[in-house]
């Protein structure tokens, strides 16, 4: 509650001094708080608008990271084939940042998880963990293989299910 005063305080005086830099950091920031509370039409409608100034800034990596944002709300929204065009994008761009990709591919499994589209959703978790490994952000792995093994598990393979569900552990 702090940090949406805090916020919607700030955002009116920095767009009076036309500082684009800090509206774009504060409505991503809001617009992830948003999202947390399912406040969604609002998350959606700062998410849009710092997509659309990040990309005019040119923030590279950090545009590539505020439209996988955009993505996770349009999938807790619903609008599943928007989400999985926002984090498309966002992977394209990463990649040709040679940035980090293993969050946005954890939330592509969780999207293709949600689609019930099980094997999309296994390779996509496979291609997460390599990535977080390689990253080194091992904390996150294990949250990814459960995803797999939810995955695994609708695709009728529970020994994969069971061994991604241990390795998790």
């Amino acid at each position: 509650d702090t940090a949406l005063a805090d916020y919607n305080t700030a955002l009116p005086a920095l767009r009076r001094a036309d500082d684009r830099m800090w509206v774009w950091r504060t409505l991503l920031n809001r617009g992830v708080l948003y999202g947390h509370r399912f406040q969604l039409g609002n998350a959606l409608a700062d998410l849009r608008e710092a997509t659309r100034l990040a990309d005019e800034l040119g923030l590279g990596t950090s545009a590539a990271f505020t439209r996988q944002n955009l993505g996770w709300v349009n999938m807790l929204a619903g609008d599943l084939p928007q989400a999985l065009r926002d984090l498309d994008e966002a992977e394209q761009r990463l990649r040709g940042l040679k940035a980090q990709l293993g969050a946005v591919l954890r939330d592509r499994t969780e999207l293709l998880l949600s689609m019930c589209l099980a094997a999309e959703a296994r390779a996509a978790a496979e291609a997460a963990t390599v990535e977080l490994r390689r990253e080194r952000r091992l904390f996150v792995v294990p949250e990814v293989r459960l995803l797999h093994s939810r995955a695994a598990l609708l695709d009728g393979d529970p020994a994969t299910a069971l061994a991604q569900a241990r390795a998790a552990v």
